[in-house]
């Protein structure tokens, strides 16, 4: 009986964390993660249009 109980237990673990992958997966873009964003000219144009 306690066996089923824990087999059940992991089952429904395992279900849940899947559904969590899966979506989390699909909602992150995957190939974004490997490039990266050039660094902008003027990190404040405001102040160096006052000097």
């Amino acid at each position: 009986m306690d066996l089923f109980v824990l087999i059940g237990l992991s089952v429904v673990l395992l279900l849940i964390g899947g559904f969590f992958v899966y979506f989390l997966k699909s909602t992150l873009n995957v190939s974004d993660s490997s490039t990266i964003d050039p660094i902008p000219e003027e990190e404040n144009p405001s102040e160096s249009q006052d000097k």
